[in-house]
């Protein structure tokens, strides 16, 4: 396989071409890859976040601008006392939109961490809550899923995370929440903490506006279907 680097980085081209990210892009391969140019590189201290590719397999046509990411979760959030659910979104402004929209917390997958300690971990940074707080986490769908077929292989894992309470502590959970600016000040992140009842939230999607983010509206779908 022929490899180029075109991109302007400080990286080597050997240190991009064995970096954990393309390797696990390169075993995935299903159809023999005859040529790669990596036309852009996203990178933290060393460690390669992105790639965007043109690839060409053999006897083949080039596809470019082919993005690779590390795995995701997603997180649909509840609060229940045993009678009573609400569901927890964010509120975050998504420039590819132009607008704030609600969708569920969700975040990359860490070196070493498994999908369920990211759930927990995104759920607490985007929640604003500490570890006094007992979340429950579930894998929604077993297997990653293609966040889209076409011009990025970015996999989604969808969790499901429950916090139980007392009719008591439900409610005050709820009033902390509700409103509540928080994220991860680190990584600029600026959220507000927006809780429905399930059946509200289920409306919000049919109505297309509050809710436009296809995992959270699939999430939901699920879950109502399980």
């Amino acid at each position: 396989m022929k490899f180029h680097v075109h991109a302007d980085t400080r990286l080597s081209d050997e240190q991009i071409r064995q970096s954990t990210l393309f390797l696990s892009w390169l075993t995935e391969q299903r159809v023999p890859v005859a040529e790669v140019m990596v036309n852009g590189v996203g990178y933290w201290d060393n460690d390669v976040q992105m790639l965007q590719l043109a690839v060409k397999v053999e006897g083949g046509k080039w596809w470019e601008y082919f993005q690779l990411r590390l795995p995701t979760v997603d997180v649909l959030t509840m609060v229940t006392d045993g009678t009573r659910r609400r569901v927890v979104f964010v509120r975050q402004y998504r420039p590819a939109l132009g607008q704030w929209i609600l969708s569920n917390p969700a975040g990359g997958i860490d070196r070493g961490e498994t999908p369920e300690d990211a759930g927990v971990r995104e759920v607490r940074e985007e929640l604003g809550l500490d570890e006094s707080v007992d979340i429950t986490i579930s894998r929604l769908i077993d297997a990653p899923c293609a966040a889209t077929p076409g011009g990025i292989n970015e996999q989604v894992l969808f969790m499901f995370a429950v916090i139980h309470l007392t009719p008591g502590g439900f409610d005050k959970l709820i009033q902390d929440l509700e409103g509540k600016q928080a994220g991860l000040a680190a990584e600029g992140e600026e959220v507000a903490v927006v809780t429905a009842d399930y059946s509200d939230a289920l409306t919000w999607v049919t109505q297309g506006e509050e809710i436009p983010d296809a995992k959270t509206i699939l999430s939901l779908a699920y879950e109502r279907a399980r």
